[in-house]
């Protein structure tokens, strides 16, 4: 999830990015900002929702992408978003 105009963008990854291994996330809907810190299951048996990373994010132009920049306590992951939302592709390197 990140923070933009006060609603939070989110994304369904079906697997955590692995160092400079690529991992697709497709977009869902925007969540309240009050799911920020959400753990736990999800109404009507859809999954459980685990915190696994939090840090801060800015934004990165490259190309015509639209790119986010993750920064974690040991690690960076990279959102690009590419013209469209919709998919985002990620991937994790070290600091």
């Amino acid at each position: 999830m990140l923070e933009v105009e006060n609603v939070l963008w989110t994304w369904r990854l079906e697997k955590l990015p692995a160092y400079n291994h690529i991992v697709l996330g497709e977009r869902i809907a925007d969540h309240r900002t009050q799911y920020l810190d959400f753990e736990g299951p999800i109404s009507n048996n859809r999954g459980t929702v685990n915190r696994v990373r939090s840090g801060h994010y800015h934004w990165s132009m490259e190309s015509a992408d639209r790119v986010a920049i993750l920064k974690f306590e040991k690690d960076l992951w990279k959102l690009n978003l590419g013209h469209e939302n919709s998919i985002a592709k990620i991937t994790s390197t070290i600091q």
